[in-house]
């Protein structure tokens, strides 16, 4: 490492010192939350919840199943599996009433294995992928130092920057 590169990074690491701190309050909500549960939660009642709010509020469950008991993982059997074009010929009858359509942004699948899906992507979606990051940064030890984040293939000599701000 470069003399100005070495000064850069020890300017970095103090500027923002407190590891406890160099995440944005929903980010660190987010990884707090899979940090407590620590990939141990119950499935099992989370899916439950899930399944009831779909037959409650998803037009395309709700015809399906609405007079079907979900009480344990076992009831979730007696539900049948969809393919993709049932998805794709009836994309807004699987949308949730209690979504909020601008909270989100309309976008596809890949195609890879057909013609594309479409998705309804959450417009803060990053607050969950960076939530994620972090926490499983933090299994590995992780606590806020300066990383370094390549975001190329390789980097070029003397093409070091730094961003304090971020720990990058």
């Amino acid at each position: 490492m470069g003399f100005l590169a070495e000064k850069l990074a020890w300017a970095a690491t103090r500027l923002n010192p407190a590891p406890g701190l160099y995440l944005w309050p929903p980010v660190r909500s987010v990884r707090n939350r899979l940090r407590a549960g620590g990939g141990q939660d119950d499935h099992s009642l989370r899916l439950l919840a899930m399944m009831r709010h779909a037959v409650k509020t998803v037009p395309y469950y709700r015809e399906r199943y609405a007079e079907k008991r979900i009480d344990t993982a076992a009831d979730i059997e007696r539900f049948g599996f969809i393919d993709r074009q049932t998805v794709a010929d009836g994309f807004d009858r699987f949308i949730s009433e209690a979504v909020h359509r601008d909270d989100f942004e309309l976008g596809t699948t890949g195609g890879t294995s057909g013609s594309p899906l479409k998705l309804l992507i959450p417009r803060k979606r990053y607050i969950v992928e960076w939530g994620t990051m972090y926490s499983l940064w933090g299994r590995v030890g992780y606590r806020g130092q300066v990383r370094a984040v390549l975001r190329n293939h390789r980097v070029p000599e003397g093409d070091v920057r730094s961003r304090p701000l971020t720990r990058e």
